[in-house]
């Protein structure tokens, strides 16, 4: 996941970089927001992806598939509603 991870970033950045250049240059914005926006767009495939990995995964190599909520990320949404 984290090598897919690398190669997206290493596949974009030079598309972008011209463009972020240009808008630098005229000053539509500055590097904060446009670090902010690019992060908030990501945000749902960063977690997406490694959910749907994890859940087909665990179950895959054997681990502890009788109880659903001792699944990690389900411990972990049960803690934050507590």
């Amino acid at each position: 996941m984290g090598f897919m991870a690398v190669q997206y970033v290493i596949l974009v950045f030079p598309h972008e970089r011209p463009v972020f250049l240009r808008d630098i240059g005229s000053n539509m914005y500055s590097v904060g927001p446009y670090f902010i926006g690019k992060f908030i767009a990501e945000l749902p495939g960063a977690i997406i992806s490694p959910v749907v990995f994890g859940s087909i995964i665990y179950p895959i190599v054997g681990l502890n598939t009788v109880y659903p909520w001792k699944f990690p990320l389900f411990r972990k949404l049960l803690n934050l509603i507590d």
